[in-house]
């Protein structure tokens, strides 16, 4: 029998996801059993499953429509070429600066999640993270997402992180910390302020073909010697040539 072989519960899965991904405002479960050959009851049980695995969410008016997880694999699908071109601009940062770690970062489901990395422990190297994330405001990527991403997705992800429990005791008063924003938004990049001995930790924003801020080039670098702003820009313009030779601009 043709399909005999198949995981049904599995297949019945995405059919429900498919269903609900071609409905714009989601769909009710009334509407979502005729286009089934399930009992309510089975889909009722089958989008409980989604929801817990967040790949559904379910809407105050009892709409079903794709969640987080399922958004979020189709943008990993989606940016394939892009992510290509990443990691090419990584390897070629990575020959420049040899003693240093190197991340591309963006703002997913509400938390600056690494996509690629490079250390300079196993050069040559690009990693894959699984859900690794780096904190708003405490490092320099997340400080460059706050200087450069959209608005809303700026207050979202304050709204999420108090800077009074997670960046009071770094920046001791917020004034400090706009004042760096600020100056990021004016130098085009993010110098973390509150550097480790001999450690040198700056970010650029990445920008899309269209001009919207897509993500964050991270460098955590060795500098045993004294770092001045001349040196900084002087980095900044070899980042910019590196990511703009294959493709991916900067402001």
């Amino acid at each position: 029998m043709a399909n005999s072989d198949l995981v049904q519960a599995l297949k019945r899965g995405l059919d429900i996801l498919r269903i609900i991904g071609n409905a714009e405002h989601g769909l009710r479960l009334c509407e979502i059993v005729p286009k089934l050959d399930i009992k309510p009851p089975a889909v009722h049980n089958l989008l409980r499953t989604l929801i817990h695995c967040r790949f559904v969410e379910k809407t105050e008016d009892n709409r079903y429509r794709l969640g987080a997880a399922a958004c979020n694999l189709t943008c990993q699908y989606d940016n394939k070429p892009f992510l290509a071109k990443i990691e090419t601009a990584i390897l070629d940062i990575g020959k420049v600066f040899a003693e240093s770690i190197i991340t591309y970062s963006e703002v997913r489901n509400g938390q600056i999640k690494i996509l690629r990395r490079l250390n300079y422990f196993h050069p040559g190297l690009i990693q894959v993270p699984q859900n690794k994330y780096l904190k708003l405001y405490v490092t320099a990527s997340g400080l460059a997402v706050l200087a450069y991403a959209k608005a809303e997705e700026v207050n979202a992800l304050r709204m999420e992180n108090s800077f009074y429990e997670a960046g009071i005791q770094l920046w001791k008063d917020i004034e400090n910390l706009e004042t760096c924003l600020e100056e990021a938004k004016t130098v085009g990049y993010v110098l973390f302020p509150y550097n480790e001995p001999d450690i040198t930790k700056l970010a650029l924003p990445v920008w899309g073909v269209n001009g919207e801020f897509t993500g964050v080039i991270g460098i955590r670098m060795h500098t045993p010697e004294k770092f001045d702003k001349e040196r900084i820009k002087t980095i900044q313009k070899i980042l910019q040539d590196t990511l703009n030779s294959t493709g991916i601009k900067f402001k």
